[in-house]
């Protein structure tokens, strides 16, 4: 029969004290060891160790292996990272609404100028409900997702490689005389 639990953990603990563990316990904590080498190198330090000797087979590998996990719950554990979203939605509303105003300066212009837009119309429609431009500024910014759409479908056809003639035309006539008929009729 061999080791009971409890002699095992006694066993375990003795051999944790001894200057070869202790040294490599100090290692692995420091980060000088790698984790994933831990098993390897105390099989190497302990397998010739006078009391594993004495062990049955079974008990040698008991020993070794939660000798092995005591001291890898002994390394102490990475802080948390917080991740952006966690950090976002931890902000006050007066913090919320300035990160919201400096990432839109951020982001790609086109993206960035419709959001603007439709964040601006909000502030002043909120401060000022019978406004008169609010149509304005709606059809303002449908019309930049429109030109923001024609450009994404621009760089798909040329990347694309096809070539038809009337609608290279078209682009050209468009980029060079730029309206918003003109940039509606490319998609429609």
């Amino acid at each position: 029969m061999g080791l009971s639990a409890n002699e095992k953990n006694v066993l375990i603990g003795q051999l944790l004290e001894q200057p070869e563990i202790s040294e490599l316990v100090g290692d692995v904590i420091g980060g000088n060891v790698n984790p994933k080498d831990l098993h390897r190198i105390l099989a190497s330090i302990l397998n010739d160790h006078p009391t594993i000797l004495a062990l049955k087979p079974n008990d040698q590998r008991a020993v070794i292996g939660m000798t092995g996990g005591q001291i890898k719950r002994m390394i102490p554990k990475p802080p948390r990272v917080v991740n952006a979203g966690e950090k976002v939605l931890a902000l006050n509303q007066a913090d919320l609404l300035e990160w919201r105003s400096k990432t839109v300066k951020t982001i790609a212009t086109p993206v960035a100028f419709l959001y603007e837009q439709v964040r601006h119309s909000m502030e002043l429609e909120h401060g000022h409900p019978r406004r008169r431009d609010l149509a304005w500024d709606v059809v303002n910014a449908a019309v930049t997702a429109v030109r923001y759409v024609c450009v994404i479908a621009m760089v798909d056809y040329l990347d694309g490689g096809l070539s038809d003639a009337q609608l290279n035309r078209a682009l050209f006539d468009t980029i060079r005389k730029p309206a918003d008929g003109s940039w509606s009729s490319l998609l429609w």
